[in-house]
């Protein structure tokens, strides 16, 4: 799991970074640009890459140019999904601190979903999607 630290990090470099979104252009035969739209309209370069050489080299500096171009907008959703990541994981470990170790260590029994284990072998077999949300069902 990344910590919040590396998180903080990655945040403070897409704040520094100039505002998006960005684009990758072909200026020319040997040149390929990556820019941003500014409010009137006309592109301001960032960047520029070049693609002199093979038509394989043009390929790669193109899709090199349409990364870094996209990563403006991607790494910052990025960044977002982790934290939500974060958070959900963060709730879940706090909820199941409510359940208790389960008192039956005989598979055949069950303490009726009180604890994480019977909690999920009772949803997981289930077969209304209600119980199987709740934990509550009946287990044979």
């Amino acid at each position: 799991m990344l910590n919040e630290e590396q998180i903080s990090e990655w945040q403070q470099l897409v704040d520094d970074a100039t505002p998006g979104p960005w684009h990758s252009n072909t200026v020319d035969e040997n040149t390929t640009s990556v820019c941003v739209i500014c409010n009137n309209g006309w592109g301001r370069k960032l960047l520029t890459i070049d693609r002199s050489g093979s038509d394989e080299r043009r390929m790669e500096a193109n899709n090199n140019a349409r990364f870094i171009a996209n990563s403006r907008t991607i790494i910052p959703e990025l960044i977002e999904e982790i934290k939500r990541l974060n958070d959900e994981a963060n709730w879940l470990a706090k909820e199941l601190t409510k359940y208790k170790p389960c008192a039956f260590t005989d598979e055949s029994k069950s303490c009726g979903g009180n604890c994480v284990i019977c909690w999920r072998e009772i949803s997981s077999k289930s077969s209304k999607p209600e119980l199987r949300e709740s934990g509550k069902g009946e287990v044979k």
